[in-house]
């Protein structure tokens, strides 16, 4: 699969219409124009039933972005991914883990998020394509939240991006400010 390069990069916030946001991670360089991430987000998918969090293929996210891009509602959010980069199937199981996990946002409570590849040949089929595993942070603090998806359905790249922008989304204060002139 595509998106393979280096670690992401820092977390942009861009706020958008009607208490929406965006968090990107985009590459070195200029920020990211509001436009885009607009354009991006202005045919948001219906959301399912008790589903808070949508993990969307887009058949394009432009560059100036970052590998992946999380639109952010009062209600939901959705996290938009290039099709070469992930599965239907993965996109599915990472919007019903994500929600099931109850990721929507602030009253989510204090979590670290993580998205790893596993092994194809070590995926029990009954778990395949995407599972999660939680752990209780120590002394009530931040829980660790692990979903594990097989390496034939997402990317490195967006691997590490979605994890990046989950943790960024479950930990609201500690989110960047909005760049200037976005």
């Amino acid at each position: 699969m595509p998106g393979a390069g280096g670690p992401p990069g820092p977390v942009v916030r861009i706020d958008l219409a009607r208490g929406a946001y965006a968090l990107a991670v985009p590459p070195p360089g200029p920020a990211p124009p509001a436009a885009a991430v607009r354009e991006l987000a202005g045919a948001w998918p219906a959301p399912a039933p008790g589903a808070p969090v949508t993990v969307a293929r887009a058949a394009q996210v432009r560059g100036s972005l970052g590998p992946a891009v999380l639109v952010a509602g009062p209600d939901r959010a959705v996290l938009y991914c290039p099709r070469g980069d992930i599965t239907a199937a993965a996109a599915a199981a990472l919007s019903a883990l994500a929600s099931a996990a109850g990721l929507a946002g602030p009253a989510a409570g204090p979590v670290r998020v993580r998205i790893a590849r596993a092994p194809h040949q070590v995926l029990p089929a009954c778990l395949h394509p995407a599972f999660a595993a939680s752990t209780p942070g120590p002394d009530g603090g931040q829980a660790q939240v692990t979903a594990y998806v097989c390496e034939h359905l997402i990317s490195a790249g967006l691997a590490a991006a979605l994890t990046v922008l989950c943790a960024a989304y479950a930990a609201p204060r500690s989110a960047p400010a909005a760049r200037p002139g976005t």
